[in-house]
């Protein structure tokens, strides 16, 4: 069964010469970049605008990574990432870019990714004027078809009368939730699917954590112009140029906002939804002139 808003930046930023802006974008998503790729361009874009510092701490939490970074003003920031399974490289001390480009190569492991996810986002705060609110709420007069990539489960309880297509990566391990609304029909499907689970929905949305496992390029390969792509989850919490160059319309991230706060909660065994109660906030930023009436935005 197949069936515009302003992204801002600080420090100066020239949008006429600036070579991640979304100019010559045509709304093709082919030959979009992988992970690594897409992570590399963030760093380049960082390193262009003289970001930089070293990472002073790493949290492994139950499900959640905590990297706090010193910025070379002397200023703190910090950004959670998903926990993948493994141990954490010792970062500590590191230049963050540095650690940064080797998460962002073909061979690195995924908790060193985590790890140089966490120093992307973290050092890319400051240049993103970031508005606040959730982006997973769809709306009600203008969406019939969504496509999703990762299950958001307790998200799905919220929708109403539409039709929901999940792409996971091992769709046999996971399964929705049994207490949905009646007009929720949701159906599970391979990342193989994509073809033609993608296409024709009104939204796509793409878990963060195609950043940290890989195959993002799959998804915005088939994702047709015109359809609005939201990249979502504390782990896309990063510099979103190259991004939207790759034809993403939302980026939606969290914001730490209270570093002792949410580091606390890491500690414990909180989840993320949890964190939004201790200083954990939920972000989002559009590119120029994308259509964001498919959302019902917070």
């Amino acid at each position: 069964m197949w069936g515009g808003d302003r992204f801002l930046f600080r420090h100066g930023f020239d949008r006429e010469t600036d070579s991640l802006t979304l100019g010559a974008f045509d709304g093709r998503h082919m030959n979009a970049p992988t992970a690594p790729e897409l992570l590399d361009q963030v760093r380049a874009a960082l390193v262009d605008r003289d970001a930089g510092g070293r990472i002073v701490d790493v949290l492994t939490g139950h499900n959640l990574v905590y990297v706090e970074v010193e910025t070379d003003d002397g200023t703190r920031e910090a950004a959670v990432v998903y926990r993948p399974e493994g141990d954490l490289p010792d970062a500590t001390g590191r230049d963050a870019l540095a650690v940064a480009a080797d998460a962002a190569k073909p061979s690195a492991d995924r908790p060193l990714r985590a790890v140089g996810i966490g120093a992307l986002n973290a050092l890319s705060r400051p240049f993103v004027d970031w508005r606040s609110g959730g982006v997973m709420t769809p709306s009600t007069d203008s969406v019939d078809v969504i496509a999703m990539v990762g299950l958001f489960g307790p998200v799905l309880r919220t929708f109403d009368d539409v039709e929901v297509r999940v792409l996971e990566r091992h769709p046999e391990e996971v399964s929705p939730p049994e207490d949905l609304p009646a007009g929720v029909d949701v159906t599970l499907h391979g990342p193989d699917a994509a073809p033609d689970a993608v296409p024709d929905a009104d939204v796509l949305y793409v878990t963060g954590t195609t950043l940290l496992f890989g195959g993002i390029e799959r998804y915005l390969d088939a994702s047709p112009p015109g359809q609005l792509v939201v990249l979502v989850g504390a782990t896309a919490s990063l510099y979103p140029g190259p991004a939207f160059d790759a034809g993403v319309g939302v980026v939606a991230g969290a914001v730490v906002r209270d570093r002792a706060g949410v580091r606390a909660a890491i500690a414990g065994t909180n989840c993320q939804d949890d964190l939004h109660e201790t200083g954990l906030e939920k972000v989002y930023a559009s590119r120029e002139g994308v259509d964001l009436s498919p959302l019902a935005l917070e």
